[in-house]
C-alpha cells in the first residue's frame, strides 16, 4: 500500500518500549527519531530545521528532569505544530485532563494496542498536515501585508470597517481618485478580487478592523 510519509519523535527512557514502537511506525513506512531524554529532545528541535514531512510526537507524560506538560509548553513557543501525544504508565483522570486542555492531541497508558497506536498516529499526522498549511497560509499573508505601505495599509484598515471610498478619503484627507488608486494597489498586493476574500486574508494575518480604535 503506497502510503504518505511522516516523521514521529519518540520520548520515552524505557529502551524496550522505545524499540518496539520505533519497530512498528517503521513498518507503517513512517520515519522514527527516538531520544531517551526530554532535555535532549527539546535541545534537538529548538536547533533543528522543520522536516519535509508532517510530524507527531510519542512523549512520556512523567520524567524527572523535565515533566510531559514542561516539553508541551516548550514545543507551543517552536510554532506549535507537532502534535503531541501523551503516553504514561500513571495515568488518570486528573492527568488526562491537563494533557488535552494543555493541548495533547490524545493521551494513552500503557500498556496499549499496536492498532489503537498506528490509528492515533495517523490522525497526529494528518492534524501536522493541516497545521503547516495553515502556517504557510498565514506567512504568506502577513508577507502581503507588509508589502503594502503605510497609507496602504491605513485604506486597507478603513475598508475593513466597512467605510466606503468618499468616507475613506474625508478621514485620509486626501482625494477620493487617490483613495480609488490605493485601494486598487492594496487589493492587486493582497491577491484578492473581492473585499469578503480581502477581509478573509487580513484576518489570517491578524489584521482587524479593531486597530482603527485609534484612529478614530
Amino acid at each position: 500500500m503506497n502510503r504518505e510519509r511522516g516523521k514521529v519523535y519518540v520520548v520515552d527512557d524505557d529502551s524496550d518500549i522505545v524499540c518496539g514502537m520505533s519497530q512498528l511506525i517503521r513498518a507503517e513506512g513512517l520515519d522514527v527519531e527516538d531520544f531517551n531524554s526530554p532535555v535532549k529532545f527539546m535541545a534537538y528541535m529548538k536547533n533543528a530545521e522543520l522536516p519535509d514531512s508532517a510530524t507527531c510526537i510519542l512523549l512520556d507524560m512523567s520524567r524527572p528532569e523535565v515533566e510531559g506538560l514542561g516539553v508541551q509548553h516548550f514545543l507551543k513557543t517552536l510554532g506549535d505544530i507537532h502534535p503531541v501525544i501523551f503516553i504514561s504508565s500513571h495515568g488518570d483522570v486528573h492527568t488526562t485532563v491537563r494533557a488535552i486542555k494543555a493541548g495533547a492531541m490524545d493521551f494513552l497508558e500503557k500498556p496499549f494496542g499496536e492498532e489503537e497506536l498506528i490509528s492515533i498516529i495517523r490522525k497526529a499526522l494528518e492534524e501536522s498536515r493541516l497545521l503547516r498549511r495553515q502556517n504557510e497560509m498565514r506567512a504568506e499573508a502577513i508577507r502581503r501585508v507588509a508589502s503594502l505601505t503605510h497609507k496602504e495599509k491605513e485604506v486597507l484598515e478603513y475598508i475593513l470597517a466597512g467605510f466606503l471610498n468618499k468616507q475613506i478619503a474625508d478621514a485620509l484627507d486626501i482625494v477620493e481618485g487617490t483613495v480609488k488608486t490605493h485601494r486598487g494597489r492594496v487589493m492587486e498586493k493582497m491577491g484578492v478580487q473581492s473585499v469578503p476574500d480581502l477581509v478573509r486574508v487580513s484576518q489570517i494575518a491578524g489584521v482587524s478592523p479593531a486597530e482603527l480604535n485609534d484612529i478614530l
